[in-house]
Formats: C-alpha cells, structure tokens, sequence
C-alpha cells in the first residue's frame, strides 16, 4: 500500500517520489518523467507473498490462488 500512497501523492503534482519503475506505466504520458537511479540498480530486497484470512474472505481470493501465485513466482526467482 505505501507504493500506492506514493504514487498518489506523486499525482496529485506536489510531490516526488522513488517508485519502482512499474509505477511509470501509471502515471500521465508527458505530465511526468522517468529518471533512473543509477545506484539502486543493484539494490536488493526480499520478495515477500503475504496475505490475511479477512482480506481474503472480503477479495473473495482462494488459498488456491494464493498458492498457484506463491509457485510463480518460485518459478521466476
């Protein structure tokens, strides 16, 4: 939710924010700019797949889905 948060705030036109680069794809064509961090290129972080029984009654999501998407993305690390 913070990526979410940032990238509303980064809308909104006031302020400037260190997105992930899937974040552009969100944003107006031509109202913002892309700049690369050079030094973030080899930033590391762990990938965590974490979820909450009322949430998922709520999303209507299956542990099935869950699983089939925990598999996934084994299979692409």
């Amino acid at each position: 939710t913070s990526f979410l948060q940032a990238l509303a705030l980064v809308e909104s036109g006031e302020f400037a924010a260190v997105l992930p680069s899937i974040g552009a794809k969100r944003l107006p064509k031509g109202r913002f700019q892309l700049k690369p961090i050079a030094g973030l290129k080899f930033a590391t972080r762990k990938l965590v797949l974490h979820w909450n029984k009322r949430q998922m009654e709520t999303r209507d999501v299956s542990g099935a889905s869950i699983r089939k998407l925990r598999d996934a993305i084994r299979l692409s690390i």
